[in-house]
């Protein structure tokens, strides 16, 4: 799922696919923590380099972190949804690299290969 407010995670996941993507356990002392604020409540992110690239259609990022939770919150955890999300990145892997394209009407999501530069009013 792409969410057009998250500004600060590159990509977020549930436990099980975060050990595939990263190849590590949640208690590795070279992990990354990150803390911070969910609806009210202390969260505490658990991340780590993704092995391999992250690709959306021919865009392959390569240096990507990504984040699972480690603060027990339900809202979190994505292995519980009682509906399938794999999990949710944000605008951090695109920033400098592309223009991201939310075509809702249409049901498409595209990036355009570089940063555009709109004039302020």
């Amino acid at each position: 799922m792409f969410d057009t407010g998250s500004s600060t995670i590159p990509l977020f996941t549930g436990h099980k696919w975060w050990r595939e993507l990263t190849q590590r356990r949640p208690d590795d002392p070279a992990n990354l923590t990150l803390r911070g604020n969910s609806w009210g409540q202390q969260m505490v992110l658990i991340g780590a380099p993704m092995k391999g690239a992250l690709c959306i259609g021919s865009a392959c990022l390569t240096n990507q972190v990504v984040y699972c939770e480690g603060s027990h919150l339900p809202n979190l955890d994505f292995d519980r949804y009682s509906f399938i999300l794999s999990g949710l990145f944000g605008n951090v892997p695109f920033d400098h690299r592309f223009t991201v394209i939310v075509d809702i009407s249409r049901r498409r999501f595209g990036l355009f290969n570089g940063s555009l530069d709109f004039p302020q009013s």
